[in-house]
């Protein structure tokens, strides 16, 4: 028997070798109506019947040696009671990525003897998702073997190949589930993800071009840190994605009302406070969630993270956005350069240019 989970996408990188699908078994967790966890992986093969109980997850428990798990997750779509229980129905989610990135490492994957970690890195780092699922992957697998390594943990994706090998790399990703795909059955979910992702792309760019201009040797780390600061919001749009419908229509109906109000009214927590805690669930790079601490903006590399992702949000509401002007002048103060030459490098990067000035 044989479970796929929604939208996913299968490419055969180097050899045709596949689990049997006689070794696979299907479970079924159950979770309280408050979203307690009632029972183990191995008691699930057996579900207990009875009232207030509802699936969480279907998916399959394959031998140790197989990596290529996938699972069937129910949207969520009543907020959580809590930061634990949000952070918990995460990593349960076989996260998505994006369309284009499953096209990419398709290809990088037939090519394999070919290539360089930086060559797949490339691909993976222009993916929020697939960033996140490959340093979440590493995590793991450094943390199982912890006592016996002393390399340290990775700071980037590209740290992470190296670590981990090439070839691991697309054995544990040879499936891969496509965010459009994944989304298909909510109208209008897919829009509002990408809505995410893209500003995330253009914060990372933002990120990494005024490290380059500080000299900071940790530019590339700084670049993943803004690529992954609203990594949280992204997840809603995956695991609930009526709920990040229900934020989207909020903010157009009563565009003054704070995004800490909205994000309490419906998830039941903050963006901000998820993300953190989904950086610490995961045991991600230390650094990375110290960029995305907001309690650290007296150093500058957060400084650097914070105004990026400012700016990009705040372009993304359109060039004549008010705040813009005062993004400007504070990236300005990091790089000790005027508002306006700033505005035109924002304007360079974000492929416009306009005869406005600061």
């Amino acid at each position: 028997m044989h479970v796929s989970g929604r939208g996913t996408s299968h490419y055969a990188p180097w050899s045709s070798t596949r689990p049997r699908d006689t070794q696979s078994l299907v479970v079924l967790c159950l979770i309280d109506n408050s979203g307690k966890k009632l029972r183990s992986k191995a008691d699930c093969a057996r579900p207990a019947k009875g009232k207030g109980y509802r699936a969480l997850k279907l998916g399959l428990i394959r031998p140790k040696t197989d990596t290529h798990e996938t699972y069937l997750m129910p949207f969520i779509t009543t907020r959580l009671p809590s930061l634990q229980l949000w952070t918990s129905r995460f990593a349960l989610e076989a996260i998505p990525v994006l369309p284009e990135t499953v096209t990419v490492l398709a290809g990088l994957a037939e090519r394999i003897d070919e290539l360089a970690p930086r060559d797949i890195a490339a691909a993976i780092r222009a993916d929020p998702l697939m960033s996140l699922k490959t340093l979440v992957w590493a995590s793991e697998a450094l943390n199982k073997r912890r006592s016996s390594d002393l390399r340290g943990e990775p700071e980037t994706v590209e740290e992470t190949l190296v670590m981990m090998g090439v070839y691991p790399f697309f054995n544990r990703f040879g499936s891969l589930t496509d965010a459009t795909t994944h989304l298909q059955d909510i109208p209008g979910a897919y829009e509002g993800l990408r809505e995410v992702v893209d500003r995330a792309q253009q914060a990372a760019i933002f990120a990494v071009t005024w490290a380059a201009y500080r000299q900071d040797l940790d530019a590339t780390v700084i670049q993943e840190a803004a690529l992954l600061h609203d990594i949280a919001e992204m997840m809603v749009w995956c695991v609930g994605p009526n709920l990040g419908l229900a934020m989207k229509k909020i903010r157009q109906l009563q565009p003054s009302m704070r995004s800490l109000e909205i994000q309490q009214r419906v998830l039941g927590v903050s963006l901000s406070d998820l993300t953190l805690a989904v950086l610490e669930k995961w045991r991600l790079p230390s650094m990375l969630a110290r960029l995305n601490d907001p309690t650290q903006h007296g150093l500058a590399a957060v400084q650097n993270v914070l105004l990026s992702v400012n700016l990009a949000r705040h372009a993304a509401n359109g060039w004549d956005d008010p705040a813009l002007h005062d993004d400007y002048i504070a990236i300005g103060r990091l790089l000790n350069r005027s508002g306006g030459w700033v505005q035109a490098e924002v304007q360079r990067l974000a492929g416009h240019d306009t005869d406005a000035t600061v």
